[in-house]
């Protein structure tokens, strides 16, 4: 039998371990058949991102119409895209994109700026995509604070619903029960994230830089299309990420991993979810899988000595 074909389309990573070359690493380690899209090319390391190059937009839909002309793409990982235009294409391609996970990668890991949240306007309240924002975009793209769990179910109620203001929903619901459930189930299936890769790696970055200009976006492109078919905010001290799904909000636990080499984490996450989603897994049962695939890959590489600054994962451990 075929192994089911997963895109990704995103940004290349000259030091190999986010980007591209952890998608299609993680495609491969999960028996998935990897195809690319390349956006944006960077010059970067393990220390950082010195210069990145957009792909010119006719160049990107080549290649995206040249990957769906002769495969049957099960499934999409998104995720660094820069241009706007990229985001429109995507979008326009939609009816032949089946499983879109979008990572909006807004930030790496070392600080460096890769996009600001209009980029990715487009994808954001549209009814096929599943969102994976770490908690620095999350606030990026809601428009608020998100540090906290309850800071964090409220950004995915708001993005699920495709909201640029305020939630509506009392954020006391996390413990009240009203519509959020914890998520016991997954909780001994997933697996932990180092959560310093999904802080933001500056620490103290004001979140204004990750939106356009600086200044309020246009809420309409949040509004228009009813919100993402799900949302993943991942990442805080008690290794806690939040899941909305078809109107319920699932506390995701798990054990930190204690090491340096988390560069290409949130990559390895959205990309062995898209694979999941192919191999026919529900969003829960594939987020559950997600997770407990990176953590093994943190596990894993460890121990590694691979350049001066955060290394990579292990994605074959």
């Amino acid at each position: 039998m075929s192994p089911p074909v997963v895109l990704t389309i995103a940004g290349s990573d000259s030091g190999g371990g986010a980007g591209i070359q952890a998608d299609l690493k993680t495609f491969a380690a999960l028996g998935a058949y990897g195809t690319s899209v390349i956006t944006a090319i960077t010059a970067q390391n393990t220390l950082g991102v010195t210069a990145i190059h957009p792909v010119p937009i006719d160049i990107v839909a080549a290649q995206l119409d040249a990957v769906l002309a002769d495969f049957e793409v099960a499934a999409v990982k998104v995720g660094m895209i820069g241009d706007r235009a990229v985001a429109e294409l995507i979008r326009e391609r939609g009816d032949r994109l089946a499983n879109l996970v979008v990572d909006p990668v807004l930030v790496a890991t070392s600080g460096a700026r890769l996009g600001a949240a209009a980029s990715v306007a487009p994808l954001l309240a549209y009814g096929k995509s599943i969102l994976t924002p770490n908690r620095a975009e999350a606030a990026a793209l809601s428009g608020r604070p998100v540090e906290t769990p309850e800071d964090m179910v409220a950004a995915a109620m708001q993005l699920a619903a495709g909201r640029n203001e305020g939630g509506q929903r009392d954020r006391a619901g996390l413990h009240d029960g009203d519509g959020v459930r914890d998520g016991g189930g997954l909780r001994d299936r997933g697996g932990a994230r180092d959560e310093r890769d999904l802080r933001d790696s500056g620490g103290a970055r004001d979140e204004r830089d990750l939106r356009d200009g600086g200044g309020a976006r246009d809420e309409r492109d949040l509004r228009a299309g009813g919100g993402a078919r799900a949302v993943v905010v991942t990442g805080s001290e008690l290794a806690v990420d939040v899941l909305w799904h078809d109107g319920e909000t699932a506390l995701l636990r798990g054990e930190p991993v204690d090491t340096r080499n988390n560069h290409g984490s949130g990559c390895t996450f959205s990309a062995a979810l898209a694979v999941r989603l192919a191999f026919g897994d529900s969003v829960p049962e594939a987020v559950s899988a997600a997770k407990k695939y990176v953590t093994s890959a943190l596990r894993g590489g460890r121990d590694w000595r691979l350049g001066a600054g955060p290394g990579p994962l292990n994605h074959f451990a």
